[in-house]
């Protein structure tokens, strides 16, 4: 892997002096050597949220940023490319930069002080020192067993595919679209229930069964049509992320790969069907003739120009966060729009506040509950407005946060007996928290997960007594 990782690093930096772009020639070599020591004390810290945390902030503000300086011509003072007057240049950036990267260094050592303090234990302990009993019922499970959760998989994914057909056809799910008003508030429930509840049966079931190849390809696959039924990149992220995981934790590399392959395809596909599903859409309403969803997947792969893969590749980095939402966030004065405590208070209470806030940085008006975020940092820079107190308060609270991420996933590995399953609620613990710029989804999420950790031993002890007495009825016969 550090082979392949050094091959990149040559690449990216060869196709950077091939651009000719300076800025982003120097910060492909600086940045990692400022951001690489946090990403190696914080992945061997045995703090796993901590872990993927800094994992994902080294993938979009290390890796990402450079290419954002390559494509300076998309972005201008005002619109959906607002930069204000940043003129592109290092001597702006780096103070800015250098905002953010204290701030993450305070997250870094307050949520490893905060380890030390609640943590006696070492998480690679943790995982040891289950249950000889538990450990020896995953090992040892009976074929039948696995055959049973095997078949309740496939029959699930087959399940979730009609459901996803039907959902499409009546535009449940498509952001922009007018959503039908179904009974008991069905219309909100299935998109919360494809988006939160199904990932975590999906990954249980896999995680049961024989996670066979024949069924990493199908939850690989069927990541890619929930992806597209919803044209929504963080359904593939949802499904094909935590199968990565599992595959890294049971050292299967292949398939780790693969799990990664997928979830690029089905991010960068989503987005790539999004206009042809919406001009479809518009047509059908107005008399044209509709165009289902197998067709959608085809159409959009047929038709792709892979010369924008690197663009797609990078396009996701910047979803996750980038450099256009430290700018902003940045040159955001906290007191035009209710001072940095009440932006504070809507952020981790929720509360829409970005709406607020378009006109006084993107210099447009934008229709009720149009999407937009400064992202994860953006926003804590916004919120802080240069003032390191207020800094400092935001990195204590982020610590927190994560510190409760890391809590969920021991108790989670305790009561489960699968490191496979922590692993992956904790994986998804940090995408709500720090990937969507909506903490509303992160308490939902958060709360589905706590419910889900307790009834858990209680479900799997049902299944297990089910299984006993349909095996000593078969017997008796």
């Amino acid at each position: 892997m550090r082979g392949i990782s050094i091959a990149v690093w040559i690449l990216l930096e060869g196709y950077y002096i091939f651009r000719e772009n300076l800025e982003a020639t120097i910060l492909w070599v600086v940045l990692p050597l400022i951001f690489g020591p946090l990403l190696y004390w914080s992945w061997y810290s045995k703090h796993f949220v901590l872990r993927f945390f800094i994992l994902l902030v080294f993938l979009s503000y290390c890796i990402g940023v450079p290419f954002f300086f390559i494509g300076r011509e998309t972005f201008s003072y005002s619109g959906w490319g607002a930069v204000k007057d940043f003129d592109f240049s290092l001597s702006q950036f780096f103070p800015i930069y250098s905002q953010f990267y204290i701030f993450v260094v305070m997250v870094v050592c307050a949520t490893l002080l905060l380890q030390k303090v609640l943590f006696a234990e070492n998480m690679l302990d943790i995982v040891k020192n289950l249950s000889t009993s538990i450990l020896l019922s995953r090992r040892k499970r009976d074929r039948r067993s696995q055959y049973v959760y095997g078949v309740s998989l496939l029959t699930t994914v087959l399940a979730a595919s009609l459901l996803n057909i039907w959902m499409y056809n009546h535009s449940i799910g498509l952001s922009g679209l007018t959503q039908p008003t179904l009974p008991f508030r069905m219309t909100g429930g299935l998109y919360y229930f494809t988006k939160l509840v199904l990932p975590i049966v999906v990954i249980v079931l896999y995680l049961r069964s024989s996670q066979s190849w024949t069924l990493s390809i199908v939850c690989l696959s069927y990541s890619i049509w929930a992806a597209f039924s919803q044209v929504s990149g963080s359904n593939a992220a949802f499904f094909a992320l935590p199968l990565m995981i599992v595959a890294i934790s049971n050292k299967r590399r292949g398939l780790a790969l693969l799990s990664f392959f997928v979830f690029i395809i089905g991010w960068i596909g989503a987005k790539a069907a999004r206009d042809l599903v919406y001009v479809a859409k518009d047509s059908f309403d107005h008399g044209g003739v509709p165009i289902n969803l197998p067709s959608v997947i085809y159409e959009t792969i047929a038709n792709y120009d892979p010369s924008h893969l690197l663009e797609g590749v990078f396009g996701i980095l910047s979803r996750v966060g980038g450099a256009q939402g430290l700018i902003l966030g940045y040159k955001l004065d906290p007191e035009v729009v209710g001072g940095s405590l009440g932006l504070l208070k809507s952020f981790f209470l929720a509360q829409p506040f970005h709406e607020n806030l378009t006109y006084e940085l993107l210099g447009i008006d934008l229709p009720p509950a149009t999407g937009f975020s400064l992202g994860f940092f953006g926003t804590i820079l916004g919120i802080a407005g240069g003032a390191w107190a207020v800094l400092f308060l935001l990195s204590l609270l982020v610590s927190v946060c994560l510190t409760l991420g890391e809590i969920l996933l021991r108790v989670c590995i305790r009561r489960t007996g699968s490191p496979g399953i922590g692993f992956s609620v904790g994986g998804i613990y940090v995408y709500f928290f720090y990937v969507t710029g909506d903490l509303s989804y992160f308490y939902y999420y958060t709360l589905l997960a706590c419910v889900f950790i307790y009834v858990y031993p209680w479900i799997i002890t049902y299944l297990r007594q089910t299984s006993r007495t349909y095996k000593s009825i078969n017997f008796s016969h």
